[in-house]
């Protein structure tokens, strides 16, 4: 007994569980036991979850006069308004629960639902009341010992009627029919975080790099815990590989994978938004297909004229649809199983039965050499039979039974047909149903004998074994089954509630001359035979063939296109999918910015353009993207902008919204309840910032010139830090350059800090050769910032240095009109200090604003009788210590002494000489220069005493008598050289020799004076004769020979 704990002898215990609800989600079960007075109905549930999805059980009991009975106190239940609920919301639960009634009561109304819990994208959590697909009551009768012995398991009704015994049906309610849809993924649900104070935003984050005030949810994977981890990545780069939730048991290649993620634009507050969705080839953990194939006689029928029959077409449609399907068949991933059977009506010599010898039942396979076994069978089999597409249905529902591991797997039945059924098994309950077809009837207890072995079919119409070929029922079997389509709609909903989806193909539908249905009647039998598209109306009366997975071939030749849809449909794990995307409350879509959506997938098999996504913007509130269609690697990506309503009377400055409410992926809206939500990020308006000109104030004009010295280096680092503590953190750097004039701006500042400003050149804190920096404002916040921003000074270290210029011979300094003169020359950038800069009185050189650098110090002018002083340098560098720069000559920085050597008169020696080189006298010359003037006559020889450097003009004042004098002055200039002296002449015939180089201050000149040319007398008669002509032409041959050798000696002395 059940009930161990009460002391009394049942008198009926039932030992097997009869079944009140099977689902996926929910199984509850009820046994009865009758103890003394009173009946113990002991209920048994076991609820399986997940935990995206938590749930809450409920009952409520009522005697069969509706009244409530007492509960007994449960550990996991709790009394609420009459009803027994769970005390929390969870994932998986079990538990029993056990009521009383009196013996006579053998009766319980039970009802039962479940509550789910859900969680919005604000983290706001709904509570969505009695999810369960079945509303209705259940009505629990008594379980008798034989009723138990009967049946090991019992289905539960509300009630049974005995009908009168001539009656062959018994009315038994079954419950709803309400077509139960299966969700292929657990959503991977995003979380958020609500702050009072920074707003809504994804609690497992990720932010474009350099993006500050954008936040996108991370990428994960569907039945794994926790998110990517993923933090940050560079967005520009659209990198398809970062922060999808991908769904699908094969991690590295899942059936589907979305994101969403948003970036800022340049436009402040703009926000770009992306949403992305990539398919995958067949669902995972794979798909069986069973191919139910009409092989009765009708099939065997031309069209028109056209040379195929319907089973032609079939043939060659059958065997392309397993070839493509081979295609994306992944044997190591076992992704497709097919399986199927060629039918009529299982009788006689029909196809696989009698002495056919064919085969007609395919178990489900994933070897394709099998399926290559059902082509060809398919295409020996003869058309033969009615149509019994009840018992297909039946099969095709063991074949799938039978396939191993087939936990998880989608299970498709495709159904080709070319005519209505028109046999049946017997039935033995009914229920009304309003969802039936063609009757308003669900039919059960069918007398269809036990598997494998299922027994033959009937025409309902009072000849048992007697073959029809109608598919109207007259008259109707039981009084109210009209129609083989309602018994066949029947064993369909039985299919379907085992989860398998049904989809129907009718070829070339025609009336049989003794059909009582019309064809309308006929087709919508069909049509109501299929899987009724999850996105459908409920609207029974309402419906059409569009509302299922149905296709009417008014065509052979169109079968063709109607498989090649029907295997994109298959080979898609997004199909016909739909996303929603609703705006967040503080954000609106930028009107002059169109959203548009791209194909971005690396699939070879580009989308079709029929298959195309479009976009729907009717909605200014809301995106939606419809007719999503992806299989392999296809991707679709949909880009739009929105901007936050900063002027809105709510909003607020640096604080999170949702870019989006909650946005939902429907992959195959038709086929399944999915709804994937994708991360939705945040976003808040960029601070109200504010811009730091900073600007490179430069102190070094000298001469009239900005960096005469070239000094500034080429680029400064200005470098903006935000305080911290006692600290100074760097912010941001800006460059400045003679390019930008030496000024740049630190835009996008963030108030409400204390900041600063410094400059940086390589790893110095200064620029060599100036001053440490000075600011107008050491430290400034946004309120205190000076108008004209941030100056930076920078003044050019300098110092100063005097040299002395003393005569040598009495340590004086020059004084009068002849001082020495001096040129400084900087050398880095050879620019001139100084030029002819003289000595004071004292002889002190006084060199000031010296920046860093050598100086090369000449002296330009020496005054006369002294030799000109050796060049020397001037170093100034930089001691940074001391913030100063020095200036040195000869590492010493004392004054440099500089004395004048006196130079010893200079004696000038002329020699004068005929133009046979022998010294010749009577002539005179006066020589001029600076302070001197001098006439000497008499002698050949003439000495001009007390000479110095300079330059002196000589003039043959007098020429000796027959000879030709110069014809000019001629110029002589002494030149120092250092220690040195050089003579420098113009070139003249008249010089004979002198040396270019002075010798004990002596210059000795040898002059040539020319005889005068007396004229030639002619005699008056005869003439010179012959000999007398040899004798003057040999002269001149001569003079002209000597004159040449005496003109290239007298060249050669010149100076060079």
């Amino acid at each position: 007994m059940f009930l161990s704990s009460i002391q009394a002898i049942a008198e009926t215990t039932t030992e097997k569980n009869a079944v009140v609800i099977d689902q996926p989600e929910l199984t509850v079960t009820y046994k009865t036991e009758e103890v003394g007075a009173n009946i113990f109905w002991q209920l048994t549930w076991e609820k399986q979850g997940s935990e995206k999805k938590v749930q809450r059980l409920k009952f409520k009991a009522l005697d069969e006069q509706d009244q409530s009975i007492s509960y007994p106190q449960v550990k996991e239940l709790e009394e609420r308004a009459g009803w027994l609920v769970e005390k929390s919301f969870t994932a998986r639960s079990t538990g029993q629960v056990t009521l009383t009634t009196p013996k006579d009561q053998k009766k319980l109304v039970v009802s039962i639902q479940m509550d789910t819990l859900t969680k919005g994208v604000v983290g706001e959590e709904t509570i969505r009341e009695n999810t369960l697909s079945v509303k209705d009551s259940y009505n629990l009768k008594f379980l008798s010992p034989t009723t138990n012995e009967e049946s090991q398991e019992q289905t539960v009704s509300q009630e049974t009627v005995v009908l009168p015994k001539s009656s062959p049906l018994l009315f038994q309610p079954m419950g709803s029919v309400k077509q139960e849809y299966p969700e292929l993924y657990n959503n991977k649900e995003p979380q958020y975080t609500n702050s009072t104070s920074l707003g809504t935003y994804p609690t497992h984050s990720w932010q474009p790099d350099g993006q500050t005030t954008v936040i996108n949810h991370q990428g994960g994977f569907e039945g794994s815990e926790g998110w990517d981890g993923v933090k940050s990545w560079d967005a520009s780069s659209d990198d398809r590989t970062k922060s999808y939730i991908h769904y699908g048991d094969d991690l590295n290649n899942p059936n589907i994978s979305l994101r969403k993620y948003i970036t800022e634009t340049e436009t402040p507050n703009e926000f770009k938004v992306k949403l992305n969705v990539r398919g995958e080839t067949t669902y995972k953990p794979g798909l069986d297909i069973v191919f139910l194939i009409d092989n009765s006689a009708s099939m065997d029928v031309y069209q028109d004229e056209l040379k195929d029959t319907r089973k032609d077409a079939a043939e060659k449609v059958f065997a392309n649809i397993i070839k493509e399907l081979k295609t994306i068949h992944q044997p190591s991933a076992d992704n497709i199983r097919i399986g199927g059977e060629i039918f009529s009506s299982f009788r006689g010599n029909e196809w696989g039965f009698g002495s056919s010898g064919g085969k007609y039942k395919f178990p489900i396979s994933s070897n394709p050499a099998d399926w290559d076994k059902f082509v060809s069978e398919h295409k020996r089999a003869y058309e033969m039979g009615t149509t019994f597409t009840q018992r297909g249905l039946q099969e095709s529902k063991d074949l799938f039974d039978a396939a191993p591991n087939s936990a998880g797997r989608k299970r498709v039945l495709f159904l080709l047909t070319d005519g209505a059924p028109n046999e049946s098994w017997k039935p033995t309950v009914y229920s009304e149903n309003d969802e039936m077809y063609y009757d308003k009837y669900r039919l059960g207890g069918f007398n269809m004998g036990t598997k494998p072995n299922y027994l033959t079919g009937n025409n309902l119409m009072g000849s048992p074994e007697v073959v029809g070929n109608t598919t109207k029922i007259e008259p109707p079997y039981g009084g109210k089954v009209n129609s083989h389509m309602t018994t066949t709609n029947s064993t369909a909903w039985d299919l379907k509630n085992a989860g398998i989806e049904i989809h129907t193909v009718a070829l070339t539908i025609s009336v049989h001359l003794r059909e009582k249905h019309t064809k309308e009647e006929l087709l919508k039998g069909l049509y109501k035979l299929a899987t009724k598209k999850a996105d459908a109306s409920n609207n029974a009366n309402g419906e059409s063939e569009n509302d299922y997975f149905y296709h009417n071939v008014k065509d052979i030749s169109d079968l063709t296109g109607t498989f090649k849809d029907w295997f994109e449909t298959i080979a898609r794990t997004v199909d016909k999918g739909k996303i929603t995307d609703p705006l967040g409350d503080m954000v609106e879509l930028v009107p002059n910015k169109t959203p548009k959506i791209t194909s971005v997938g690396n699939s070879s098999t580009p989308i079709a353009s029929a298959a195309m996504a479009t976009l729907d913007i009717s909605d200014p509130r809301q995106v939606k993207v419809n007719n999503i269609n992806l299989t392999g690697g296809q991707e679709i990506e949909v880009e739009y902008t929105v901007r936050l309503k900063t002027e809105d009377a709510s909003f607020k400055p640096d604080y999170w919204y949702p870019a989006n409410g909650q946005t939902i992926l429907e992959p195959t809206p038709q086929k399944s309840t999915d709804k994937l939500d994708f991360g939705v990020p945040s976003v808040k308006a960029r601070e109200q910032t504010f811009t730091i000109p900073v600007k490179k104030q430069w102190a070094d004009r000298f001469e009239g010139s900005d960096n005469y010295f070239q000094l500034r280096p080429a680029t400064i680092k200005a470098i903006l830090q935000k305080q911290s503590g006692d600290s100074w953190t760097d912010v941001a750097e800006v460059e400045l350059t003679a390019k930008n004039q030496w000024q740049a701006e630190f835009v996008e500042v963030a108030p409400g800090q204390t900041y600063r400003v410094i400059e940086q050149i390589a790893t110095q804190k200064k620029v060599t050769g100036y001053h440490p920096p000075s600011y107008n404002q050491e430290s400034f916040t946004a309120e205190t910032l000076s108008s004209e921003g941030i100056l930076i000074t920078n003044k050019l270290l300098t110092t100063n240095y005097s040299f002395v210029k003393l005569k040598s011979e009495d340590q004086a300094p020059f004084n009068g009109n002849d001082k020495p003169r001096f040129t400084i020359i900087h050398k880095e950038s050879n620019q001139v200090f100084e030029k002819n800069i003289e000595p004071d009185a004292n002889g002190r050189v006084a060199l000031t604003g010296l920046a860093i650098g050598t100086y090369k110090v000449e002296e330009t002018h020496v005054p006369s009788g002294y030799q000109k002083m050796t060049d020397f340098e001037i170093k100034v560098t930089e001691d940074i210590n001391e913030n100063r720069v020095i200036a040195m000559v000869d590492g010493s920085t004392a004054e440099k002494v500089v004395e004048n050597k006196k130079i010893a008169d200079f004696t000038l020696i002329l020699h004068k000489v005929a133009d046979d080189l022998l010294p010749l006298t009577g002539a005179e010359f006066q020589l001029m220069g600076t302070d001197y003037n001098q006439t000497l006559s008499d002698g050949s020889d003439f000495i001009f005493k007390n000479l110095r450097e300079g330059s002196y003009k000589l003039i043959e004042t007098k020429t000796p008598k027959g000879y030709q004098g110069m014809d000019e002055p001629l110029m002589i200039e002494i030149i120092g050289r250092g220690e040195d002296y050089l003579v420098n002449m113009e070139a003249k015939p008249y010089i004979v020799e002198y040396d270019s180089v002075v010798t004990n201050n002596t210059i000795e000149v040898t002059l040539k004076n020319e005889r005068e040319q007396k004229p030639s007398i002619l005699p008056s008669t005869g003439s010179m004769g012959r000999g007398k002509i040899f004798q003057v032409a040999a002269f001149f041959f001569l003079t002209g020979i000597v004159t040449t050798i005496v003109y290239g000696y007298i060249n050669r002395k010149r100076l060079p």
